[in-house]
């Protein structure tokens, strides 16, 4: 399968095949990947418009492990610079 060069906001929930300055993480997937990574973010709850969101105050264990879910696939398909840049944060 053929990759490409993918921008993503964990925050938004946003995969954007252009940089914007708010992505965090910039992965290589095929369009398998990018499937299973938008099912991930279904799953924590991360696709919502922006004026839905509220900052929780405390984060459900099964919404942290959700999160987990998607930081530890974000790191599996992206370029070596988001490994280097999630292992510095501490994501991983």
């Amino acid at each position: 399968m053929e990759k490409r060069k993918f921008y993503i906001s964990v925050g938004s929930g946003t995969i954007l095949a252009e940089k914007e300055e708010a992505m965090d993480f910039e992965v290589e997937a095929s369009v398998k990947e990018l499937e299973k990574l938008e099912q991930l973010f279904d799953q924590a709850d991360l696709v919502e418009p922006a004026a839905n969101r509220r900052e929780p105050v405390g984060v459900p264990e099964a919404e942290d492990d959700s999160l987990r879910e998607v930081y530890q696939y974000i790191y599996e398909i992206g370029t070596n610079d988001t490994k280097r840049q999630m292992e510095d944060m501490n994501l991983v």
